[in-house]
């Protein structure tokens, strides 16, 4: 078994498209969770299009299911990740902040999770941010 027969769990946060008084934001500051109209909208779509890879674990085991949590506020990554790890029940998870960063190659993931006790794992990249990737990897991955 490997990591194709995990349980993957997509966590989205939510964003602020507009001000305290109810104005559209000018400018967007992804960092801190407000976005323009126009970025909420491209964002929207990308969820709309994660939720259309959700699956269930395979019965026999050989591929774990996609889940697609969106949180309604933003939390940040710290608050975001307790968020996911309330729907979990298993005693290990991975966890991979992406923001924007290639994934995590298979290998690395593999030697990583044979290390006992590994409890933090950086993804660390010297190529310019890429857009955020897609489920499609994932999904082909499991003969989809």
């Amino acid at each position: 078994m490997g990591l194709d027969a995990c349980d993957l769990l997509i966590v989205c946060d939510g964003y602020r498209a507009t001000d305290s008084a109810g104005r559209p934001q000018p400018n967007s500051k992804y960092r801190a969770g407000i976005v323009t109209p126009e970025a909420a909208a491209r964002y929207e779509r990308y969820k709309d299009r994660l939720r259309l890879r959700e699956r269930p674990r395979r019965s026999d085991g050989s591929c774990g299911g996609l889940r697609v949590l969106a949180l309604e506020t933003r939390h940040g990554f710290g608050l975001a990740v307790r968020a996911a790890l309330a729907g979990v029940s298993t005693p290990f998870v991975m966890v991979v902040q992406v923001r924007g960063r290639p994934l995590l190659t298979a290998a690395a993931a593999a030697a990583a999770l044979a290390l006992p006790h590994t409890l933090t794992l950086r993804v660390r990249s010297r190529r310019p941010p890429t857009p955020p990737p897609t489920c499609s990897t994932t999904a082909r991955s499991c003969g989809r």
